[in-house]
């Protein structure tokens, strides 16, 4: 075949018809007319060939966008797949399958390392959890994630995190001065959990082994933990009279004596809304939402709460919290160290918390040999014995009443033994509180 140049494809000229200009065997330029669609015609280069017994044809381009040269370097290129027994043209689809694949794993590869961080993930870990926690656990959760590991490992991403760079952090937690081991083992229990719902969520695509599973904690030098500094009995007087000389803030006032008396946990009580008291019954509904252990508690008011809470309520009543923030009262509750500045002022910080008023109530009722379900369950404890659990579905409301009112009188002064106390009780007091209860 007479070599051909490349002037003389570039003087092929359309006609009426369309035609083939033979360049090589199976190989030609095929030469479109002018048409509508087409005002110069075009020039589309193709090869004919036949594999396993059908006749193909495949397409290079248009010229003179392949020039010459480049479609001879193609064709040569199939005549060889041909020769050894390839079709070309799946041979093609493979190349744009294997090319998509590359594709798809690059942009797999940016995604390991751009969304999927630590953070992100540690976010979405965290919002899975929240229709199972109390909102002071998430919040206490998301904080430590915040103070301890966002810092180093947020903008990490999952795949590039080792069992090192944990390691390093709770390190770092070691060497700060008296570290407890809780606040370690938290640390590290929050990442294991958030590499643990990664491997669940994506099946192993963005990690496959959690590495801080086999991190010991127990090897890590932290100092045992203090328990809650409880009140001691003798001292109750001396804080009641330090908390009616109280010239601060009257709402933060009423709220340690109320914390006194009922014996909430710090953030049920600074949460706590007019709706839900029932001045009628003298009860207090601290919803599930804001309780420790996702449960509702019915809390009884003894007569000394029902005079603080109408002393607050010519002081807050327009408001939603009982305990209004004073800067933004019709939008937020007091501060969250606003008992606790208290007890610094009056002299009581280093002889109980907040939480402490627990213990002391815990010490008292059980000293008075108290049924331990009563003190349990106004505790919002979680009974240990789930076969109990599961055939103890009483709310004990009318021994806690008479309860809450004993204990009340004893922060009062009142020591009366509360055997002698319950058997004392009004009969028909105790018939209003049995049919309350039903």
């Amino acid at each position: 075949m007479a070599i051909i140049k490349d002037v003389t494809i570039r003087n092929l000229k359309p006609k009426d018809k369309q035609y083939k200009f033979g360049v090589d065997v199976g190989l030609y330029l095929l030469v479109r007319p002018i048409s509508k669609k087409l005002p110069n015609g075009s020039k589309l280069w193709q090869h004919q060939y036949r594999i396993s017994g059908k006749r193909k044809v495949s397409s290079y381009g248009k010229y003179p966008d392949v020039s010459l040269s480049d479609v001879k370097t193609k064709y040569q290129e199939t005549c060889k797949l041909i020769t050894n027994g390839i079709d070309p043209m799946e041979f093609k689809k493979k190349l744009l399958q294997q090319e998509e694949q590359e594709k798809q794993k690059e942009i797999e590869q940016k995604e390991l390392h751009t969304k999927y961080t630590f953070k992100n993930m540690a976010i979405e870990w965290h919002n899975s959890m929240l229709s199972k926690w109390s909102t002071r656990h998430s919040h206490e959760v998301m904080s430590s994630l915040n103070r301890f590991m966002f810092p180093k490992l947020g903008q990490k991403p999952m795949i590039g995190i080792t069992k090192f760079h944990v390691m390093e952090i709770l390190k770092g937690i070691e060497q700060r001065p008296n570290p407890p081991l809780t606040a370690l083992r938290k640390v590290k229990q929050r990442v294991e959990a958030v590499f643990d719902y990664v491997i669940d969520t994506y099946l192993g695509k963005i990690v496959e082994i959690n590495p801080v599973s086999s991190i010991k904690t127990k090897n890590f030098q932290t100092v045992p933990v203090q328990n809650l500094r409880a009140l001691d009995k003798k001292d109750i007087p001396e804080l009641m009279q330090s908390i009616d000389n109280y010239n601060g803030y009257t709402t933060t006032k009423l709220a340690l004596k109320m914390l006194v008396y009922t014996f909430a946990r710090h953030s049920e009580l600074r949460l706590a809304k007019w709706q839900e008291i029932d001045w009628n019954n003298k009860l207090w509904t601290i919803p599930k939402e804001r309780m420790k252990k996702r449960k509702t508690l019915v809390v009884p008011l003894s007569n000394q709460v029902m005079e603080t809470l109408k002393e607050l309520q010519t002081i807050n009543g327009d408001f939603d919290y009982i305990f209004a923030s004073y800067h933004k009262p019709d939008k937020q509750p007091m501060s969250e160290n606003a008992i606790l500045v208290m007890l610094k002022n009056i002299n009581f910080w280093r002889r109980t918390t907040a939480h402490g008023m627990r213990a002391l109530f815990s010490t008292i009722a059980n000293h008075n040999q108290i049924n331990p379900d009563w003190i349990e369950r106004q505790l919002a404890h979680t009974e240990t014995n789930k076969v109990r659990s599961a055939y103890n579905r009483s709310e004990y409301l009318p021994q806690r009443t008479i309860m809450m009112q004993w204990y009340a009188n004893y922060i009062d002064g009142e020591r009366i033994e509360f055997q002698e106390y319950f058997n004392s009780y009004n009969k028909k007091e105790k018939s209003k509180l049995m049919r309350l209860a039903k």
